[in-house]
This record gives C-alpha cells, sequence and structure tokens, in this order.
C-alpha cells in the first residue's frame, strides 16, 4: 500500500494516519507512460538541450547487435542510412525481415560464490543464466577432495 488515502483509515506498512504517514514507494504497471501536465514545458526544454545527431550517432553507428531475451519470438530487419562525411544523405534502405528469434540452449555462464570459507559460515552462490526464460533450476553441492574426487552432499 502506498499510504492512507483518506483521513479515516490507517497506513498498513507504517500504521500512520492520513497526516503522520509520508506514504511508501510502488510499483503500478500502465499500458501507457503517464506525464504530469505540470512539468511538460520542463520536459520540452530539457529535450531540446540533446544533441540529435550525437544520440543518432551513439544508436546507429554499429553494424553488428546482440540478440537478448527481450527479442526471442519477434523477427529483426535492419536499416541504413548511407550519411557522406559532409552530412550529405543517401536513401534509406530496409532489410527483409529474418527471425523469429528463437531462445538458445539453457546455459549457466558463471557462478560466484558469496559467503565465509569457515566452519559455520554459509555459503552462496549467484548463477548468470542464459537460455530464454529462466525456470527452476537444480542444484548440487560437492565437497571435492585433493585428488579431484567427488562427494555429494
Amino acid at each position: 500500500m502506498w499510504g492512507p488515502t483518506n483521513k479515516l483509515i490507517t497506513c498498513e506498512t507504517c500504521h500512520g494516519d492520513f497526516h503522520s504517514c509520508c506514504g511508501h514507494f510502488g510499483y503500478l504497471p500502465l499500458v501507457l507512460p503517464v506525464y504530469n501536465v505540470g512539468y511538460m514545458s520542463h520536459v520540452v526544454d530539457i529535450l531540446k538541450c540533446i544533441c540529435k545527431m550525437s544520440l543518432v550517432k551513439r544508436c546507429t553507428s554499429t553494424s553488428s547487435y546482440l540478440l537478448s531475451l527481450d527479442d526471442i519470438g519477434f523477427s529483426i530487419s535492419v536499416s541504413c542510412e548511407p550519411v557522406r562525411k559532409g552530412r550529405a544523405r543517401g536513401p534509406i534502405v530496409l532489410s527483409e525481415q529474418i527471425g523469429s528469434i528463437s531462445p538458445g540452449p539453457p546455459t549457466c555462464k558463471s557462478l560466484e560464490f558469496h559467503g565465509s570459507m569457515v566452519e559455520g559460515g554459509q555459503l552462496t552462490f549467484i548463477a548468470s543464466y542464459s537460455g530464454g526464460e529462466k525456470g527452476g533450476c537444480f542444484f548440487e553441492w560437492f565437497r571435492v577432495k585433493d585428488n579431484g574426487k567427488e562427494t555429494t552432499f
């Protein structure tokens, strides 16, 4: 809850009333972006300060693209606008669509350990995953002797 919405109820988070509760952070997914009309002129002024040529150059100067989880199920297309050093422009060429992008095999890219390596300490690890939407991964801990022999817990 983000705080009481009227004077008769108390906050479920801090149990404060309408005047003493400062409100709490939350997240509400919306279909479209919402803008405060009171700030629109300030937003427009800030956007006027952005150099559009630098932004276009930074966003589109590479001829490669690293596919991500967000691309799965979509087709990919690219457009190319040739620009001469003196900023003269040629016609934009649009490629055909290729795809549909499919997930790669489930892969554990890295394992990073955290915790104490002392008796009584607790170890945890963070696994970096790729290969589509992550499901319930299986974990198994081993003890490894100096000779390389593994025993499970």
